[in-house]
């Protein structure tokens, strides 16, 4: 993976859990720098079209508060494919992702080893190490993958945030002269328990614009009219 730079739209929702009446909460547009030794850097340009020009007044993603997510270059697919994860997988059926065949994989990493950090604000700032498992479907003829959805397991029993769902949609990119297989989307999902009522919060991302690292990340006007749509759920 070389450097790069990336935008990341994020629209953020939120809903009663179960319900799936999400209702929109802001409008992000930030911007990411991604160092092939695995550091990554996230600055918001944008809150609800209120655009920071000055580089010294960007905040980070922690700053702006609400739920937030990180990870989807890297770490994601590390945490799933090292060998020191032991992940068990099990062929499940095949499935067409962007008109490409794939074959679909439940996996499982147990907490001792996929070590997933799950931080939660109810009245507290609470974090904790989490497990994973889900699904992931990889291309038949190019043996890459495509879609992964994961969900973390061993949550403590307690913990305001009982679940945690991510979707994370890959596709081609252009970076200088060469392509990467690089997030395209994610669909972030948390659940917070708040007394006796609880919520879900929802991040749409959608990544734009992958540049060689080095370059200026700015905000123009298509971004700040963009829509998200929901994404297509494609069936095998």
């Amino acid at each position: 993976m070389p450097d790069f730079v990336v935008k990341q739209l994020i629209q953020r929702s939120a809903a009663y859990s179960g319900t799936g009446n999400f209702r929109n909460l802001d409008r992000l547009i930030v911007g990411v720098s991604y160092r092939a030794s695995g550091e990554e850097e996230y600055k918001v340009l944008s809150l609800n079209g209120a655009i920071q020009n000055d580089p010294a007044a960007k905040r980070t993603y922690e700053d702006v508060g609400g739920t937030s997510s990180t990870g989807e270059f890297v770490t994601m697919l590390a945490t799933i494919f090292r060998p020191e994860s032991d992940a068990e997988f099990e062929p499940v059926y095949t499935d067409t992702i962007r008109g490409r065949r794939a074959t679909m994989f439940d996996f499982t990493v147990t907490a001792e080893k996929a070590k997933q950090g799950l931080t939660c604000k109810s009245v507290l700032l609470e974090s904790t190490t989490t497990g994973m498992k889900g699904r992931i479907w990889i291309d038949n003829e190019l043996f890459r993958v495509l879609r992964v959805e994961s969900e973390a397991t061993d949550i403590p029993a307690g913990f305001p945030c009982p679940t945690a769902k991510r979707t994370i949609d890959y596709d081609w990119a252009v970076i200088g002269e060469d392509r990467y297989l690089l997030p395209s989307l994610s669909d972030v999902r948390v659940s917070i328990r708040d007394k006796n009522r609880v919520f879900e919060t929802r991040n749409l991302i959608r990544f734009r614009e992958y540049q060689k690292y080095g370059t200026d990340v700015q905000v123009v006007g298509e971004d700040e009219a963009y829509i998200p749509d929901e994404p297509a759920n494609e069936k095998p």
